[in-house]
Formats: structure tokens, sequence, C-alpha cells
């Protein structure tokens, strides 16, 4: 049974930062439900997110003083934002097409 501390630094709908400190390898578990887009960093590097007791986030940590932080970025919105950049980026090739076939076609022919 690991002995050591959690207190909650910063909670936010979308990141939460708990600063651990464990005596020997343990697993943080927070009262949140588990879901896959959730990510975790301990100390700043990626983590395995774990699902405890079937329906929990957790996080596996070694002994000693760690920040760790969970956020998410879901899916969706990254998947929006993904078509967003594409829709925009067509639409200025689009544009840009048609600026320069309009320049073209009123040229005058060159004797």
């Amino acid at each position: 049974s690991a002995r050591g501390t959690a207190e909650i630094a910063l909670y936010d709908p979308s990141r939460i930062l708990i600063n651990a400190t464990l005596s020997q390898p343990g697993v943080l578990v927070l009262s949140e439900n588990y879901h896959p887009d959730w990510q975790v960093r301990v100390d700043g590097q990626p983590a395995k997110q774990l699902q405890a007791y079937h329906t929990l986030r957790a996080v596996a940590l070694p002994p000693g003083s760690h920040r760790v932080e969970f956020s998410i970025v879901p899916r969706y919105y990254r998947l929006g934002t993904a078509l967003t950049l594409s829709a925009a980026t067509l639409l200025a090739f689009v544009g840009l097409a048609t600026v320069v076939r309009r320049k073209s076609a009123h040229q005058p022919a060159a004797s």
C-alpha cells in the first residue's frame, strides 16, 4: 500500500493539475469518469492513462514528487479544426485561381 499525498493545484473543465508525492510506486486515481480523449502527463512527459474501477481515470506514479496534468482535446474538436483548415485552404486556392484566370483573360494578346 503506497503512502502519499495529492493536492489539486488547478481544476478546470478541460485541465486538471495535481501535485502528488508518493513514498513508493503507486496509482493516482481521480474520481472523474474515464474517457479516452483525456491525456495525462507526469512531470511534463506523456504517460498512460489507466482505467480504475472500470470507470475512473488513473495514472501510475513512481516514488517521489510529481506534477500530474490531465487535459482533454476532444477528437471532434480536432476533426472540426482539421476540416475547417482544409476548407479554408481549398477556398484560398480557388480564389487565387479565379483571380489569376481573370487577370490572364483581360490581358491583351501579344502581336
